[in-house]
C-alpha cells in the first residue's frame, strides 16, 4: 500500500483528450499518490504519441521522395524503404538508415529527375530521423571520474597551486590504449585512501604556514665564480674569458650553472641572463636554457632555446619567468646552428657563447 497525502481539499486528476490536458475535480480526501499516478501515465501517453507523430511524418517523407524506386515492386540498391523498421532490438537497421540519411544529406537522393525537397526540409527530415533514433534507442550516460592528470590539473586551477599530485594517485586503467574510458576509471577502497592523501598534500599546498622572505635581487657575474675562474685558467673544455665573459664553446652537457643565484625558497622567480656570441661567423648561435635540482638531474626542467645576439659591450638580456624548488638552479647550454664545429675544425673559428652576468 503506497503513502498518500490526505486532505480537506480537492486535487485535480489529468485527463488526457485529443493531446491536450484537461483539468477536472476530483474527489475529496483523494490520495495525492493516485494524482502523481495518473499524471505519469499521461505524460508517457503523450510521449509516446508525440514519438509515433514523428515517425509517421518520417515515413511520409520516404513515401514521397523515395518510395518509387526503393518500394515494393522496385529495390534499386536492393534497398526497399516502405517496410524498413526503425532501429530497435529486434530489428538491426541503423546501417540502412545510415545509407539513406547519408544520401540524402548529400542531394544524392532524390534523382533529379524527380522532384525535389527544399534544402531547409532535406535538413528538418535528417535532424527528425536522428531524433527519433535516438529516442527510440536511448543511450545510458555514462559517468566516470577524472584521471590522475586531469585530477591534478583540476585542483591545480581550483586551488592555485604546483605541487604533484598525480604521482599520488594508482595508475590509471587503460581501454584501447587510451586512459579516460569510462571502463577502464574504476573505484576502490584503495584510491579513495590515495585521493585524501592527495588532498591533504593539495591543502597543504595551498595553506602557508609561514611568511615569505623578503623580496631580494641576487646576482652574480660569470667570471667572479671560483669553478669558472679555474676552468679558465686549467683551460677545461675550451672555455675562456673575454671581457670578463665566461666564454663556453661545447654544445653538449655539461653546461654552465649559475649556482650562485640559487633560490633559497620555492616561489615564481624572474630571471634574467646577459650572453653574447663570440665568432659566430655564418652560424646562428643560441642558449638552451634549463631549471632543475642542482644534484638530481634527472628532474631539469626546458624552460626554452633562446637566440644569442649583441656583443661583449651590449649583449642580450634573456628575460623569463618560471617556477623553482628550493635549491634549484638554472642551466645554460650553448647550441650551434647548422651544425656544431670542434677542436678538430682548424678552417674555422670555432663559435662560442659568452655568458657575461644572471
Amino acid at each position: 500500500m503506497g503513502i498518500g497525502i490526505e486532505g480537506e481539499f480537492s486535487l485535480v486528476s489529468v485527463l488526457v483528450s485529443q493531446g491536450s490536458l484537461c483539468y477536472t475535480s476530483s474527489y475529496e480526501n483523494t490520495p495525492i499518490y493516485a494524482c502523481f499516478a495518473g499524471g505519469l501515465s499521461a505524460l508517457i501517453l503523450l510521449c509516446a504519441r508525440a514519438q509515433a507523430d514523428e515517425q509517421q511524418e518520417v515515413r511520409l517523407f520516404l513515401e514521397t521522395h523515395c518510395v518509387e524506386c526503393h518500394g515494393a515492386e522496385t529495390q534499386e540498391a536492393k534497398i526497399r524503404l516502405d517496410t524498413l523498421e526503425f532501429p530497435s532490438n529486434e530489428h538491426v537497421t541503423a546501417h540502412v538508415w545510415k545509407r539513406v540519411v547519408d544520401t540524402v544529406e548529400r542531394g544524392e537522393m532524390p534523382p533529379d529527375y524527380q522532384d525535389q525537397p527544399e534544402d531547409s526540409e532535406k535538413q528538418a527530415w535528417v535532424e527528425q530521423v536522428v531524433h527519433v533514433i535516438a529516442q527510440a534507442n536511448p543511450q545510458p550516460i555514462a559517468l566516470r571520474r577524472l584521471n590522475r592528470l586531469e585530477y591534478e590539473n583540476t585542483v591545480h586551477d581550483l586551488l592555485g597551486i604546483d605541487v604533484p599530485l598525480a604521482d599520488l594517485l594508482p595508475e590509471d586503467g587503460k581501454v584501447q590504449g587510451f586512459d579516460k574510458g569510462t571502463d577502464g576509471l574504476s573505484f576502490s577502497s584503495v584510491l579513495i585512501e590515495q585521493y585524501l592523501e592527495a588532498a591533504n598534500v593539495a591543502f597543504d599546498a595551498a595553506i602557508r604556514r609561514y611568511a615569505p622572505l623578503p623580496a631580494e635581487i641576487r646576482r652574480t657575474d660569470l667570471m667572479s665564480v671560483s669553478e669558472n675562474i679555474d676552468s679558465v685558467r686549467k683551460k677545461k673544455g675550451g672555455v675562456i674569458e673575454i671581457d670578463n665573459s665566461f666564454v663556453k664553446f661545447t654544445p653538449g652537457w655539461p653546461p654552465a650553472r649559475l649556482d650562485p643565484v640559487n633560490p633559497i625558497e620555492d616561489g615564481v622567480y624572474r630571471c634574467r641572463i646577459a650572453v653574447w656570441p663570440h665568432n659566430p661567423g655564418d652560424r646562428t648561435l643560441a642558449v638552451a636554457i634549463y631549471e632543475g635540482a642542482l644534484f638530481r638531474g634527472d628532474t631539469r626542467e626546458f624552460i626554452g632555446n633562446f637566440d644569442v645576439t649583441g656583443t661583449s659591450k651590449e649583449p642580450r638580456i634573456i628575460e623569463f619567468t618560471c617556477k623553482f624548488a628550493e635549491g634549484d638552479t638554472i642551466y645554460v647550454l650553448p647550441r650551434i646552428w647548422p651544425e656544431h664545429v670542434t677542436w678538430r675544425d682548424k678552417h674555422e673559428q670555432r663559435p662560442g657563447v659568452g655568458i657575461v652576468w644572471a
